[in-house]
């Protein structure tokens, strides 16, 4: 019997951490860290779509010079796009991904695939900012050497 009432005992405070955890995650969102948590659903909750004429073989060498150093790599690549991570120590804090019409003519898709957070919110928005500005930046120069061609 008393083990009975320990498991009980220990799976109501299971719950309640559960639940204060829970509660303490919203309240950050909403209230803390609203802005954050604003920019964060921005980035993270679609992919963005883009016009593009510029075909692989003129998008791929301009994704060689990153915006944020070393801690941007391209983790994988392929004939028709690029997943990025962002490693500014040892663990990976997001990763992104960049895919581009092979042939030109088509449309380029950025997304956002996994990132980090601390109490509900994603750690580094302004570096996936800047990761989205410079790949926006990179498509519309590939665009116009396309189109000079």
């Amino acid at each position: 019997m008393e083990i009975l009432g320990g498991i009980i005992f220990l799976a109501i405070i299971i719950g309640i951490a559960w639940l204060w955890n829970t509660a303490e995650n919203a309240f950050n969102r909403h209230v803390l860290s609203r802005g954050e948590y604003r920019a964060e659903q921005e980035l993270t909750n679609q992919k963005f779509r883009y016009p593009c004429h510029a075909n692989s073989s003129i998008i791929r060498p301009l994704l060689d010079n990153s915006p944020l150093g070393s801690s941007l790599e391209i983790s994988t690549d392929t004939p028709d796009g690029v997943i990025f991570l962002y490693r500014p120590l040892l663990t990976p804090e997001f990763y992104a991904c960049l895919e581009y019409p092979t042939s030109g003519n088509g449309t380029a898709t950025f997304e956002f695939l996994k990132w980090t957070e601390s109490n509900g919110v994603a750690t580094h928005t302004s570096e996936m900012k800047t990761l989205k500005a410079w790949v926006e930046d990179v498509l519309l120069q590939a665009d116009r050497a396309a189109i000079r061609q």
